[in-house]
């Protein structure tokens, strides 16, 4: 479905400890055995007396039914393999396009491991890819879930740290995802010839890791491939089959205090990440920080603490989840009444085997790392730090304990129960979670946890001239697929030389402006960390209101769905190249940014990749925030986006940024606000009305907007009225927000072309 270029064939294999390969062609039913150890124990396939071969036993088709994704037609064949029987299934569901494959376990398999997490011990579905026309692939991979793009056919990590989901697509952006639909964190998605006929033939095996030992009797493993037109939605509605499958719904603005409002981050990369000021412990220096933020007036609603407060253990794990007395000599309440009280975001790492809580909660103990799976551990430790102010408890190292641990990979519920455990404490404390240092298969788990809201989607800040992690619209395509909001990471909001910072590579940031508009752009949260002294004020009030309630768009910044396209005309690694769109919308109107930066050549924006007009009519103007400036965006006029790449030198990036309004019916245009990056925001806006009673110049034609804020607070709102010919004008008009009701009004006339304000 969806034009996909891979030719599916229904192919069974297990691959058991002997390293048998069972599969099924349209020639009949064979096993190929590439074990020297002629022996199997009872658990394996038995190779003796011609029970090496796959049976078919039975085939059922034309089976209806019902579930969570809706009405769907089964088929269904049970096999065996020796004295192991199986069952496999396919099931299309009617209201959405694309296939669920089911393998079903219908005997307890003691040891199945093939003993490495780049294999499978299992495949169902498996396909032969054919380069009938270019495709071109995306896919995720390694800490925070890196992007990994280009050719199909051109190498990519795939194994347990990376692969899935694997979205697929041609010229005309005909697109599939292939990923888990259950089981995530034991699922692989490889490119391997192990299963081929041809050993020159790689074919995509998608199934249980490779790792995985023990089976139970009934176990069922489901892989999903979505079918689609278009990259961004193609991929945006394969997450909302996952998150319907566990009924899970997208992170709203709102879910908690580190996606809804300005804070202060001391994470690595952060001026204060285990430095403090000079002869001053971290108690005395988190005052400072907090009386200084207090004193340029910055609203800080919320304060994060890193790893730097609490005990460690063998090999720097997690000793004891308490604030050591030489960090804070008073305690965790002191610091949080030098905060005023504000909410915590409150940092943890993987836990270490001399742990304190040994002996009080259940633990899986592997070498120096202790997998917490039992929830009444993370009740405890989340009951006790509610008291010092925790709303969003930080989970870090997901990583590392999943890679170091066998038992995180060699059983099929191990992985999933420390992440449930964590999530349902967290829910039973009324607290929110962020995922740091996830792999991609732990972004996907998430949709079955409703207290995980956010997760990094960068590597750690760094002010260093390679370091290129802000660019996170790709892996923010993942998070706001699978309901997650995407964290850039901390950053340092000010240009000027920092001295006194804990960092080899220096202490100066040369593109604040650019790090603070990415914060606002992917929708999360927008966390300086700058030192004492060196926060902008001016920069990080363009992310919010007075009251730091942050102004977001609807969705996080995801690339400009041309530019999949247009890269097959170099066929290059697509996330090079950096051109984000996000929106707004209210009512029937949308408002669009258009971020870019990196630019290898020019790129021109077409009207079109923003009309909701089928006709491909729709007019809009181009606001260049920077210039304030605005021009004609339409069929006649599209917009060019200059080349740019990093000054190596001065280590600034060349970077654009527009909000792309539409023109509406009346002829009149809302730009938003002038000094805002998301300048129509409905944080901000309340509603639009437009009235059209005539000719563009009618005095009975207006435009009225209402919007909302702290009562008091100055808006500096911008509209371009009707105009037939030459340069659109913008007006500038400032409005009050009203004390009592907390909004304000701006109506703005034809004929005259006159805005005013009404509080």
């Amino acid at each position: 479905r969806g034009g996909s270029e891979l030719s599916s064939q229904l192919r069974e294999r297990q691959l058991f400890q002997n390293q048998t390969r069972v599969r099924t062609d349209n020639a009949g039913i064979t096993t190929t055995n590439n074990s020297n150890n002629s022996n199997s124990n009872n658990n394996n396939v038995n190779n003796n007396n011609n029970n090496n071969k796959l049976s078919l036993v039975s085939v059922s088709t034309g089976e209806t039914g019902a579930d969570d994704l809706g009405v769907y037609q089964r088929v269904a064949a049970r096999w065996s393999a020796g004295s192991y029987p199986f069952e496999t299934r396919f099931k299309v569901y009617k209201e959405w396009e694309g296939i669920v494959f089911e393998q079903v376990f219908l005997q307890d398999i003691a040891d199945a491991s093939t003993g490495h997490n780049y294999e499978v011990v299992s495949a169902f579905p498996a396909f032969s890819a054919f380069a009938r026309s270019p495709m071109r692939f995306l896919s995720f991979q390694g800490n925070m879930a890196q992007p990994q793009s280009g050719p199909w056919g051109s190498p990519y990590t795939h194994d347990a740290t990376g692969g899935s989901p694997l979205i697929l697509y041609d010229k005309t952006l005909r697109s599939v995802v292939l990923s888990p639909l259950d089981n995530f964190m034991v699922h692989n998605q490889i490119v391997s010839n192990a299963f081929s006929s041809d050993s020159k033939s790689n074919e995509l095996l998608a199934g249980l890791q490779g790792m995985v030992q023990h089976i139970p009797a009934g176990f069922t493993h489901s892989t999903l491939l979505y079918a689609g037109r278009g990259v961004t939605r193609t991929v945006k509605q394969w997450g909302e089959v996952l998150l319907r499958k566990y009924n899970k719904r997208p992170t709203p603005p709102f879910a908690d205090v580190g996606i809804q409002y300005l804070g202060y981050y001391t994470d690595n990369g952060g001026f204060y990440w285990y430095n403090t000021e000079k002869g001053k412990n971290y108690e005395r220096t988190m005052a400072d920080v907090a009386t200084y933020i207090n004193d340029i007036g910055l609203p800080v609603q919320y304060y994060q603490l890193d790893s730097w407060w609490y005990y460690k253990g063998v090999n720097d794990g997690l000793k004891l989840w308490e604030p050591m007395p030489s960090v804070f000599p008073n305690g965790m309440e002191a610091v949080s009444g030098s905060f005023g009280f504000k909410p915590l975001i409150l940092h943890n790492r993987y836990f270490s085997t001399n742990n304190d809580y040994e002996g009080q909660f259940t633990f899986i103990n592997e070498g120096d790392f202790a997998l917490p799976i039992d929830q009444k551990l993370f009740e405890y430790i989340m009951g006790k730090a509610r008291q010092w102010g925790l709303h969003v408890y930080e989970q870090d190292w997901l990583i590392t304990t999943y890679l170091n641990m066998r038992a995180t990979q060699n059983n099929v519920t191990n992985a999933n129960n420390w992440l449930l455990a964590m999530g349902n404490a967290a829910r039973a404390q009324g607290l929110t979670i962020q995922y740091c240092m996830p792999l991609p298969i732990h972004l996907m788990a998430s949709v079955q946890i409703q207290a995980v809201t956010h997760a990094r989607a960068s590597d750690d800040y760094k002010t260093t001239a390679g370091n290129h992690q802000w660019q996170v619209a790709y892996t923010s395509l993942f998070h706001w697929a699978v309901g997650l909001v995407p964290f850039k990471d901390d950053f340092w909001s000010s240009s000027g030389n920092q001295s006194g910072c804990a960092y080899s590579w220096g202490c100066y940031e040369p593109n604040p402006e650019m790090q603070t508009l990415v914060a606002a752009l992917t929708s999360g949260p927008v966390s300086p960390s700058d030192g004492i002294g060196h926060l902008n004020s001016t920069r990080l009030m363009q992310t919010c209101r007075q009251d730091g309630l942050l102004l977001k768009a609807d969705k996080p910044a995801t690339p400009l769905e041309s530019l999949w396209a247009s890269q097959f005309a170099t066929m290059s690694n697509t996330h090079l190249e950096q051109i984000w769109e996000s929106e707004t919308r209210i009512g029937e109107f949308a408002w669009h940014y258009l971020f870019s930066a990196n630019l290898s050549s020019a790129y021109t924006v077409h009207s079109t990749e923003f009309a909701d007009d089928t006709s491909n009519n729709q007019s809009f103007l181009a606001y260049d925030y920077y210039r304030q400036t605005v021009a004609y965006f339409d069929e006649r006029h599209p917009l060019v986006l200059p080349k740019g790449l990093q000054d190596k030198a001065t280590r600034v990036f060349p970077f654009t940024y527009h909000t792309i309004a539409p023109v509406l019916a009346n002829g009149w245009t809302f730009l938003g606000e002038r000094n805002k990056f998301i300048t129509v925001s409905k944080q901000r806006v309340m509603e639009v009305n437009v009235v059209s009673a005539g000719k563009q110049d009618s005095s009975d034609n207006y435009l009225s907007v209402t919007v909302s804020g702290v009562p008091g607070e100055l808006l500096e709102l911008s509209f371009v009225g009707p105009t037939s010919s030459g340069t659109p004008r913008i007006s500038v008009v400032k409005c009050a927000i009203e004390s009592i009701t907390a909004t304000a009004t701006v109506t703005c006339v034809s004929g005259n072309n006159v805005c005013t304000c009404v509080a």
